[in-house]
């Protein structure tokens, strides 16, 4: 098997909540054709700010479902994929005590609308105190100068 692992592979669901993971595929090592690495990467890099689902688990299906209908067509031969989402067993080690703010069930009700720096939103809003450690597994920016992504792998490998 050629076996290949996407360290970050990230969409919008149709509200725009960002939902990023890391994509195994797998595929017969003797299949007659091959997939460029650089060319894999962008096309998978093309998602970014796709639409996809009105909620995260309808978009992996979608998302998966598209990409396991690209590359079996162009390697001619079944792809396995296999997509984990921060549910990596050792992760909750990451954020011990903080709130995971994708995994809270309101999150899928709110619209998501600003995708660059907007300082206004760490405005407190009046009579608001107290402290809340929240945390994130989607947080990634592109480097001003380069526009290429910059961000931290939360996965162990």
């Amino acid at each position: 098997m050629d076996v290949w692992h996407a360290y970050e592979l990230s969409f919008l669901t149709e509200k725009g909540l960002p939902v990023a993971g890391l994509l195994k595929l797998s595929y017969a090592a003797d299949s007659e054709f091959l997939v460029e690495s650089k060319s894999l990467k962008l096309y998978l890099n093309g998602f970014n700010m796709e639409r996809m689902g009105s909620n995260a688990s309808e978009g992996i299906d979608q998302i998966l479902g598209t990409i396991k209908k690209d590359l079996s067509a162009l390697l001619q031969t079944k792809v396995n994929l296999a997509f984990f989402d921060g549910d990596l067993k050792g992760a909750e080690d990451d954020f011990d005590a903080f709130s995971v703010l994708e995994k809270h069930p309101e999150v899928q009700d709110l619209r998501f609308t600003h995708f660059s720096e907007t300082p206004s939103l760490l405005i407190p809003e009046e009579n608001t105190h107290g402290m809340q450690k929240v945390a994130t597994h989607l947080l990634r920016s592109n480097c001003k100068i380069t526009h290429q992504r910059l961000g931290l792998s939360l996965y162990p490998y």
